[in-house]
This record gives C-alpha cells, sequence and structure tokens, in this order.
C-alpha cells in the first residue's frame, strides 16, 4: 500500500498547524471533513484504496448509512438533487453525463458497511475523508452496477454494457470525440460538480479514468467541471496555502489527462426547473493570481477543443 507522500504530510501538517477561519463564508468546506486520523487507530496507511469501505473513512456518525449505491442509467435527475447542487453550502453532489445523457448521481455523505468503493483517495488537504465524497459515490456506483450485470453474464464488457443502456458513443462527431485508428468515435464521460475536487477525490478520478482507459482501450474522453472551487475564498492568492492545495488539484487532473474547467453560472441556471432554484450568489471567482494561472479553467468545452458534438476551431 503506497505511502503518505511528503507534500501531503506538509499539507496535513499546515492545515493542523493553523486555525482555519471563515473564508467569507460558510461554503467554503462545503461539506467536506477538516480533521486527520493520521497517527491514530485507522488501519489506513495509504493514499489510495483499491477497495474501500465506510470502516476505513473517519467517520463515526449516527445513523446506518445509505444501503446501496445511487441507481445508474435513471431516466432523469432528480430535481432535488439539483436544487442541492445550485444551492447547498455544505452538501455535495456529483452528476454524471455519459455520450450526452445525465445517468449517474452521487452525493457525499455516509454508506453502509458493505458497499465497496473502488480506487478511493483516503486523503486530501484536511486529513483521512469523514465519509466518501460525491466523486466517490458516483464512480463507485457506476462500477458496483456494472459488477452486477456482469455477475449476471461474466462474458458483458464495459463496452457491451453501455449499449445494452443505449449509451453508444454514435452522435460524438466533436474534436474532442474524434475517433481513432478507426474504431468509433470515442465515449465522452462528463462529470460536473457543484465543488471542484478536493486533493482526495482527485486521487479518485484518476483511479476511475484509469478503469476507464482499460474497459474502452483509451478510447474515451473524460473530463470534469466545477461550479464553485473547494476551501477557497475568491481573496486566496496563488501563494497561499490554499491556492497551492486547489492548484495542484488542478494540475494533477490536468496530468493524469483529465481535462478540467469552471461551470459558468448562467450553465448552471438552466438546471433549474424554476425561479426557487437559481444558484446561490457565491463569493466563487478565483482570485485574479490563481485566474491568471489557469486561464483554460474560463473556456467552454467546444473551446479548449474538446467538444462531444460541436466542431471547435482549435485542436487538440
Amino acid at each position: 500500500m503506497p505511502k503518505i507522500s511528503s507534500y501531503q504530510k506538509k499539507r496535513i501538517s499546515r492545515s493542523l498547524q493553523r486555525q482555519r477561519g471563515p473564508l467569507g463564508n460558510s461554503a467554503a468546506t462545503a461539506g467536506k471533513d477538516t480533521s486527520s486520523n493520521i497517527g491514530d487507530s485507522n488501519p489506513l496507511r495509504g493514499t489510495v484504496l483499491k477497495v474501500a469501505y465506510q470502516s476505513h473513512f473517519k467517520g463515526n456518525s449516527r445513523g446506518l448509512g445509505r444501503q446501496r449505491p445511487f441507481q445508474t442509467i435513471v431516466e432523469e435527475i432528480k430535481d432535488s438533487y439539483k436544487s442541492i447542487y445550485l444551492k447547498s453550502n455544505r452538501e455535495v453532489i456529483g452528476i454524471l453525463k455519459i455520450n450526452g445523457k445525465e445517468v449517474q448521481v452521487g452525493k457525499n455523505g455516509k454508506a453502509a458497511p458493505n458497499i465497496c468503493f473502488h480506487n478511493v483517495g483516503m486523503i486530501n488537504q484536511h486529513g483521512v475523508k469523514k465519509n466518501p465524497h460525491a466523486e466517490d459515490w458516483v464512480t463507485s456506483s457506476l462500477r458496483n452496477n456494472f459488477e452486477e450485470d456482469k455477475n449476471k453474464n461474466s462474458s458483458l464488457t464495459f463496452e457491451q454494457y453501455l449499449s445494452s443502456k443505449k449509451l453508444d458513443a454514435s452522435g460524438n462527431i466533436g474534436t474532442g470525440a474524434k475517433g481513432q485508428n478507426g474504431k468509433p468515435n470515442k465515449h465522452v464521460f462528463s462529470l460536473k460538480l457543484n465543488y471542484s475536487p478536493c486533493l482526495g477525490c482527485v486521487d479518485t478520478l484518476k483511479g476511475f479514468k484509469g478503469f476507464l482507459d482499460k474497459e474502452l482501450e483509451n478510447n474515451v474522453l473524460f473530463r470534469v467541471k466545477f461550479l464553485k472551487p473547494y476551501s477557497l475564498a475568491s481573496t486566496t492568492s496563488a501563494e497561499a496555502a490554499q491556492g497551492e492545495d486547489f492548484q495542484k488539484s488542478i494540475n494533477d487532473l490536468k496530468k493524469a489527462g483529465i481535462p478540467v474547467r469552471l461551470q459558468p453560472e448562467a450553465s448552471a441556471s438552466k438546471m433549474a426547473n424554476n425561479p426557487g432554484s437559481q444558484p446561490v450568489n457565491y463569493s466563487k471567482d478565483l482570485s485574479p493570481s490563481l485566474k491568471d494561472n489557469n486561464p483554460d479553467l474560463y473556456k467552454s468545452w467546444t473551446g479548449l477543443g474538446l467538444g462531444r458534438t460541436k466542431i471547435s476551431t482549435i485542436l487538440s
């Protein structure tokens, strides 16, 4: 099992030594834990677990936790989840699109003891995660549902699973979804989050990309967008500790081949079915120094040459 990196030890040590005050609004920690159990009785000794259960997390809250993975291939994401996505300053929601169709949701929170999570990044900038985060729920719910079907048909491939759910890649004609080596157009997996991934969830997303690359023979584009930055104020400079954490999360995603960008508030507003679900106007913009360091975060997928259906003049 891999050891905690020196960078993460530095981040954890710094987070324990300083008092983290309000960051201008209560959305700063966005329902993510801020505690560390490094060195206590928890058996965890690595940063990424190939298989994880609730017992590996820090949380000891009352209640049984969610009893099953979130349903996959839903006809429509419930309005209640969209409302949380747009308005909550505590809960984190992830919504996964596969080839243009929203099929999977996940929300941070405790899990029942028997639910399995795959390739989970356990440690973020605040220590060991309290409970599975939205990213853990989204990616593992999809994988667990696939495994359920595979248990009924051992020869089932992930490609066949997607086709059986009418999630083939035939409509993907954009620059970012161009096929290669005579294969059909790339599959496009698009994850949107109301808060950017913490450092632990960056590892989870990297693990999910590894799963997709293996199962779909690298003929896949996995991209991520978020509505607001996690644990960051609009005044936080690139040189501040939290600014460094945010920059590392963005850089690590890009290095892993996972494009990332900010979701414009106008785009998020289209998710609402009524005016009461409009996004709360958090101070979600980056500080000038972080904005200067990350101009691509403000571009559209098409502008980045990563469109699913629209052709961009910018070649990726």
